[in-house]
């Protein structure tokens, strides 16, 4: 069956979250509009929020979320955060 391993490490004041899984792995053309609202989806009768809404909530904690190229099927995120909560006119900032 497919595997979804998550790994985490703490480099400093960031922590680095890995999400790694066996399935087929995403299209090229997908990778266009990965993190827009409505336009994101890979697959049929998907809404395309799923990634747009986990980059929000990233974001909003001071971190950001990124597609990591790797060989074979498959699909990988890094998600990178401070370790500090995020002063709200810092986040404000970002928005």
């Amino acid at each position: 069956g497919r595997r979804i391993t998550l790994s985490a490490q703490r480099t400093g004041s960031v922590v680095a979250i890995v999400i790694d899984d066996t399935g087929p792995g995403m299209p090229r053309k997908a990778r266009e509009n990965l993190f827009a609202a409505f336009r994101g989806s890979a697959r049929s009768g998907g809404t395309g929020l799923g990634l747009a809404i986990a980059r929000e909530l990233v974001i909003a904690h001071g971190g950001t979320i990124a597609l990591v190229e790797k060989p074979g099927p498959g699909t990988m995120f890094r998600v990178e955060i401070p370790d500090r909560p995020v002063a709200l006119d810092d986040w404000r900032a970002r928005a």
